[in-house]
């Protein structure tokens, strides 16, 4: 309510982007903000869906702790490991994710 200027909100994580629309739903701006957020937490996909929500970058735990189990047995057998690690990304909005069949975690 004190920053009427502000047209987006780029949170952190997808749980810092619902606090956003709990405090634009509390000034009665939801709809006339855009909210992005990281993670694709399932909640978050429904709020997309809803118009409430613009986006998120879906991150996989499923592959980062695959990868990161990996990593450690090759670190315990002695072997090289890379310092880092990139695991592709997907930006989920209102017209990708009716299409992708992603719920829940990925």
């Amino acid at each position: 309510a004190r920053h009427p200027q502000v047209s987006i909100v780029m949170a952190l994580n997808d749980p810092a982007a619902m606090g956003a629309l709990a405090a634009l739903q509390n000034a009665n701006r939801i709809g006339t903000v855009k909210v992005y957020g990281v993670d694709g937490v399932p909640e978050t996909k429904e709020m997309i869906l809803q118009g409430h929500m613009t986006a998120t970058a879906e991150q996989s735990p499923r592959q980062i702790g695959k990868q990161a189990a990996e990593q450690a047995y090759r670190l315990l057998a002695g072997e090289s490991v890379p310092r880092v690690i990139q695991l592709p990304t997907q930006l989920l909005t209102r017209e990708v994710l009716p299409v992708s069949g992603k719920e829940g975690w990925n």
